[in-house]
């Protein structure tokens, strides 16, 4: 354990023997080992995949208002120094490009290509912010995802009969938070990770600055996501490129492995 950060574990799934190292991040719900299908699109690399916190076998035994950028960094380089990773290509899906992009952001000459797939921290979430950087809101969050509570299902009936949000996101919202248990994931998750922003433009100068190679993708059906956003963010780059594939948020990785195998050509 590092001095000054409470009891923690971060679980780490390793594949492949290859001789390049790719650290990858996975998003909410995952575990590390959801990274196993891109072991073949993948030949030169070895893959370092931890769980995140609240996931798979991760634990943080802190508080959830323990984990802010300095914090962070001491953690993950502290990581790294146990794997024996000095370079690598990073990639991160979903809540894991959140902090695949803050991550980059300070250690920009270590990370070889950055790897982004359906990222979050690319679009504005009203919600998300609203619910976890405003104190006074944070005991509606917790009520909320309470396991005693059913105002969520409340809420979804009113946002299904209103009309308010995209079916496909409230089938989203309703798989995610369906059990008492996930509902305490998602606050524990998001209210822990909540300092963890990345500086888009930061990112983008620094990008410029070291010549790293930014690979993105979206899915056509990702209601989370959405393509223009990230698009957009990367023709900042010039050393940038986007592909969409055929699928929605949940099914990009396997979508993912697909392309990178059907195009063996594409810089790994």
């Amino acid at each position: 354990m590092l001095a000054g950060l409470p009891p923690y574990h971060l679980h780490t799934h390793r594949f492949g023997q290859g001789p390049r190292a790719l650290v990858a991040l996975h998003g909410f719900g995952l575990s590390g080992d959801a990274f196993a299908r891109l072991v073949p699109a993948f030949p030169e690399h070895t893959l370092y995949c931890p769980d995140l916190f609240f996931h798979g076998q991760s634990h943080w035994s802190g508080s959830l208002h323990g984990l802010g950028p300095a914090q962070w960094r001491r953690l993950f380089t502290a990581w790294l120094a146990q794997q024996g990773l000095a370079q690598f290509d990073l990639l991160g899906y979903s809540l894991g490009g959140r902090l695949a992009l803050f991550t980059y952001a300070f250690l920009p000459a270590q990370v070889g290509r950055l790897w982004l797939v359906a990222p979050d921290g690319i679009q504005p979430n009203a919600w998300y912010r609203l619910a976890t950087r405003y104190p006074p809101l944070h005991g509606l969050f917790r009520y909320i995802t309470a396991p005693q509570t059913n105002l969520f299902h409340r809420a979804v009936g009113l946002a299904r009969r209103w009309q308010w949000l995209p079916p496909n996101l409230l089938r989203l919202a309703e798989q995610q938070m369906s059990r008492p248990e996930l509902r305490a994931r998602v606050y524990r998750t998001w209210m822990l990770h909540r300092h963890l922003e990345p500086d888009l433009r930061q990112v983008a100068q620094l990008a410029q600055q070291h010549r790293t190679p930014v690979r993105g993708f979206t899915g056509t059906h990702d209601w989370l996501v959405r393509t223009p956003h990230l698009a957009s963010w990367l023709k900042t780059m010039p050393t940038a490129r986007h592909t969409e594939l055929e699928s929605g948020h949940h099914r990009l990785l396997e979508a993912l492995a697909a392309y990178l195998l059907a195009h063996p050509a594409e810089p790994r």
